[in-house]
């Protein structure tokens, strides 16, 4: 798996992570992680496939949608959801990604001016 590079190998490792075998899953995990952020497609897939993941997988699936960052918005409910999950590490690690994937809005100078603030004409 390690010679497959770039967007067209994502459909491989995401592959290899619905194998039995956890190496090959881990090592398709590796591989999405070693695209950066060209693995963004992968998203909808390791949504799917998360569930359906051992727990050191998950908590690698929740860091792979925060080093995405907002291209990641697809995770959003799920994020929002596992921010509740009794697995204090998993919920820790959801917390952590929705941050890096929904940043805080920062309002702009203009949403900030309040009525009264306001020049009258």
């Amino acid at each position: 798996l390690a010679s497959i590079q770039g967007k067209a190998s994502i459909p491989t490792f995401l592959e290899a992570m619905r194998s039995s075998d956890l190496d090959l899953r881990i090592a398709g995990l590796d591989g999405l992680q070693q695209l950066g952020s060209d693995g963004v497609d992968a998203v909808g897939p390791l949504i799917a496939l998360y569930p359906k993941s051992e727990r050191g997988i998950r908590i690698d699936i929740l860091r792979l949608f925060a080093s995405f960052g907002p291209p990641a918005q697809e995770a959003v409910p799920l994020l929002t959801a596992l921010c509740q999950d009794p697995d204090r590490e998993l919920a820790e690690e959801a917390q952590s990604a929705l941050k890096a994937v929904q940043p805080p809005v920062v309002p702009s100078p203009q949403e900030e001016e309040t009525p009264q603030d306001a020049e009258a004409p």
